[in-house]
């Protein structure tokens, strides 16, 4: 299956925010952005610096047209997935536009439904 057909089955709201961004107001966004944090580094991370300082530029994007099985194997997604806690793939357009994210806990329930 192509990542725009996975888009149209399993629409997920993505969004994207300006590295120079605060990190109080990333967060105002909500559940919507998950950043993985050490419980005691919340307040520290909260208040210093802002998006750009902790981002990474290691992401590993999906194109619209691409075959999903393919980008799996092609990434080793599931070894980042343990060695970076990726949890989602986002999909882009040709001019590397975000159209939405393939999240791992989908693919997976996906992957375990009794008529697959």
């Amino acid at each position: 299956m192509k990542a725009s057909e996975w888009l149209e089955s399993y629409p997920v709201k993505a969004l994207t925010v300006v590295g120079e961004s605060s990190l109080q107001d990333a967060a105002r966004l909500g559940p919507i952005l998950q950043v993985p944090l050490k419980p005691g580094e919340m307040i520290e991370r909260i208040t210093l610096g802002n998006v750009a300082d902790h981002m990474s530029d290691l992401v590993m994007c999906a194109e619209a047209d691409e075959n999903i099985d393919d980008f799996l194997y092609k990434n080793d997604f599931f070894q980042q997935h343990i060695e970076r806690r990726a949890e989602e793939i986002p999909v882009v357009d040709e001019e590397r536009r975000l159209l939405g994210v393939i999240r791992l806990s989908d693919l997976l329930r996906d992957a375990i439904k009794p008529d697959n």
